[in-house]
């Protein structure tokens, strides 16, 4: 089995949110209202093509080699801008941020999940991850439920 390969960010503070999705389809998921931190109102979503594994616990998505899973995550009213977080779970249970970015002029920030290993193969795996909202100023950070993404290569091996 290939492993992840580790990103570490220093100081990253994340914060919560939690999974809001529509089951109508797997290629989008319309967003709800997660939580409020300072003013804003924190709103995520999953799109491309992630395939929902269990409807009733919105918690479980599948990406297929080839094919695209990232997320949205929006703060509104849209200023301040703020800093956002994927991050999965290691062998060690240690939360490892993959992917940070800040949100745009409309508040909304995208999140991609790495697809490779340390090899540059396609990851054959299962990963839990989380969403998070840093902390700026009074505003407090918010951090996201668990979900869990499967990836599926197109390979033999996996």
């Amino acid at each position: 089995m290939k492993s992840k390969s580790f990103k570490f960010l220093v100081g990253v503070g994340v914060s919560c949110l939690l999974i809001g999705t529509d089951p109508a389809g797997t290629s989008a998921r319309k967003a709800q209202p997660e939580g409020k931190s300072g003013k804003q109102e924190v709103t995520w979503e999953v799109l491309g093509n992630c395939v929902d594994e269990f409807d009733a616990d919105q918690n479980e998505f599948v990406v297929y080699e080839g094919e695209q899973c990232f997320f949205a995550v929006t703060a509104v009213p849209s200023k301040p801008m703020r800093t956002v977080a994927l991050q999965w779970r290691d062998p060690n249970g240690r939360w490892v941020t993959e992917a940070r970015a800040r949100t745009n002029k409309n508040g909304t920030a995208f999140l991609y999940p790495d697809t490779l290993d340390g090899d540059g193969d396609y990851l054959c795996d299962s990963f839990d991850y989380r969403i998070g909202l840093e902390r700026l100023g009074s505003a407090k950070s918010l951090i996201s439920g668990v979900f869990n993404i499967t990836f599926v290569a197109d390979s033999d091996w996996c």
